[in-house]
């Protein structure tokens, strides 16, 4: 987290699981594969989550996909859960995957499919470099920058501002050469 950078989600979940076990978590890595825009999903590495077991319960923790629940989500329930936000819905999915979806007015909208099979930080050293070096990926290809804030969430992209509040989305479009002054507006970050 140099220069207000920040990271994604092997850095900030890898570094966010190094915390949860320095302060004494059952917490364990775990591999995701995020929902694609034809209905299925990426391949195994594509996401690194974390499970945490309290209790002989365990729930999904994630500080590093975006828009996502701020709360933990408590795995095996079925039941839809509030993080105060949204509601979200971990259910079985296929053989031992599960789905986590956030649930807008009863619509179902997939996050990503998981296992709780423990993984290494290392297995996901080839994807990684995947998604920071290839053209293929959509971090290479967009701008995108995201940060939480007590009343929701700002998401900033190419050529659109979000900012989510319990009261609703408000969404602005603006032509990309506006992109620093937003960058600088509401994340206080500025480009040399």
């Amino acid at each position: 987290m140099i220069n207000k950078r920040g990271g994604f989600c092997y850095e900030i979940n890898g570094l966010f699981h190094a915390l949860l076990c320095e302060l004494g978590f059952d917490a364990k890595i775990i591999s995701a594969c995020t929902s694609r825009e034809d209905g299925g999903f990426a391949e195994e590495y594509n996401h690194l989550a974390i499970v945490v077991t309290i209790d002989d319960t365990d729930y999904l923790v994630d500080a590093g996909f975006g828009r996502f629940a701020v709360t933990p989500l408590q795995i095996g329930t079925d039941s839809l859960m509030s993080d105060g936000i949204a509601e979200y819905q971990i259910s079985k999915y296929d053989g031992d995957y599960l789905k986590v979806s956030r649930v807008d007015d009863g619509v179902d909208i997939p996050e990503y499919i998981f296992t709780l099979t423990v993984r290494r930080l290392d297995e996901f050293a080839d994807m990684c470099e995947f998604q920071q070096t290839s053209p293929d990926s959509h971090f290479t290809q967009n701008k995108i920058i995201s940060i939480l804030k007590d009343y929701g969430r700002i998401t900033l992209t190419n050529t659109q501002l979000k900012i989510l509040r319990n009261e609703g989305l408000e969404i602005a479009d603006f032509e990309e050469d506006q992109f620093e002054k937003y960058l600088a507006q509401y994340f206080d970050i500025r480009m040399s």
